[in-house]
């Protein structure tokens, strides 16, 4: 019960954090894919690897809470 309860959880984490990135995506007017991939922008990586942070402390603070 309680593996299956985590796996759950992870997959509910996994699903809203690549949410929250399109979410992010959609609303700053910037290609991010392009930006990092194309054009090396290390600084547009480093704002993507902190928004993943973010909303992962975001997500895990409300499913602690539970």
């Amino acid at each position: 019960m309680v593996i299956l309860e985590a796996f759950l959880y992870g997959l509910l984490s996994i699903v809203l954090l690549i949410a929250g990135f399109f979410v992010i995506d959609w609303v700053i007017p910037c290609d991010f894919r392009k930006e990092i991939f194309e054009e090396k922008n290390t600084a547009v990586g480093a704002l993507v690897g902190g928004l993943f942070i973010a909303i992962g402390i975001v997500i895990r603070s409300s499913m602690i809470g539970r």
